[in-house]
């Protein structure tokens, strides 16, 4: 490539002019667009690869609702670095109906190689499916910091970026990379900082979001936009919670100050609100009466007295 191609100038209003009907198309809410490369990362155990999953089932067209997005029906290519398919199975062995045809696994053994190996395993894996029928558009690595560890260097991430984001360009898709961040406070808001040593990928990425454990209750956790390059950022937390119904998934809650999470005790409690979601497993707790008021609130992250006036209202 010369050094003239390197760079394109254009008229700023010519690129306004051409863009007006272009609008960018969302891939999972305002947290990912299409064409770009995201990371989501997150402490252990906080869910991350659940909500992956979650991603991609629903991008893929599948899995289960989430509160205001619609599908793009993208078929996606889930890259796991960390579970087997016997896990894969067993974790998800009641979601038949919630996977999609076109959601597709590719399993990478990350002790059968160095991680040049493995990296050109990952990138066989995405080019090789892109010959197929109906190839995926979508593709999640789950995780860079299981797969590539030691490769946390400006330069060595820089060069791992710039590579996907070829491949990326190069056949039109969306790439969203999951890594795990160090052990943190978990009383402090969670930012970029938490990235540790890689906190240089929020640099090359187009999108960040990150998931962190809240001080509400053991299953319940918040989703929060660090990075993003279209429209304003997000103010609020996604507010979600893990269940097993109908399968191991997130089940979203609401919107809400990641101050609710970290200070829960505050007067401004924010589960008030009772979405579809919830409804139905509200309903089906209340309707069984082997749970009195306060158990049902505390299982849902709800205030009593909004289960109070539910159950009053809905005679159950």
């Amino acid at each position: 490539m010369a050094i003239t191609d390197l760079v394109k100038t254009q008229s700023g209003l010519d690129i306004l002019s051409a863009s007006e009907n272009d609008e960018p198309r969302q891939l999972w809410g305002r947290y990912l667009y299409e064409g770009e490369l995201g990371i989501l990362f997150g402490d252990s155990n906080t869910g991350k690869s659940i909500l992956a999953n979650d991603i991609a089932f629903f991008v893929s067209g599948g899995g289960h609702e989430w509160q205001g997005m619609t599908s793009p029906n993208i078929p996606s290519l889930y890259i796991d670095m960390e579970m087997t398919a016997k896990q894969f199975a067993n974790r998800y062995r009641n979601a038949g109906e919630f996977i999609p045809r076109s959601y597709r696994r590719a399993e990478v053994n990350v002790l059968g190689g160095n991680e040049a190996k493995i990296f050109a395993a990952v990138k066989s894996s995405i080019i090789l499916q892109q010959s197929e029928v109906n190839p995926p558009k979508f593709i999640i690595i789950d995780n860079i910091t299981n797969g590539f560890g030691s490769i946390f260097s400006a330069t060595k991430m820089r060069n791992l970026i710039s590579e996907l984001k070829t491949i990326k360009d190069r056949f039109g898709l969306t790439i969203l990379l999951i890594a795990h961040c160090p052990k943190r406070k978990p009383k402090t808001p969670i930012t970029d900082n938490d990235l540790g040593g890689s906190k240089m990928i929020i640099n090359f990425v187009d999108s960040a979001f990150a998931i962190a454990p809240s001080q509400i209750g053991k299953e319940t956790k918040y989703i929060k936009q660090i990075k993003n390059r279209i429209g304003e950022k997000l103010s609020d937390v996604m507010t979600v919670k893990i269940t097993s119904e109908p399968y191991l998934c997130m089940q979203y809650v609401g919107m809400i100050d990641e101050d609710a999470h970290i200070n829960p005790n505050n007067d401004d409690l924010w589960l008030t609100t009772i979405t579809p979601e919830m409804e139905i497993e509200l309903v089906r707790m209340l309707s069984s009466e082997d749970m009195s008021y306060s158990e049902i609130a505390n299982a849902l992250s709800l205030r009593r007295d909004i289960v109070v006036d539910y159950a009053i209202a809905n005679n159950l």
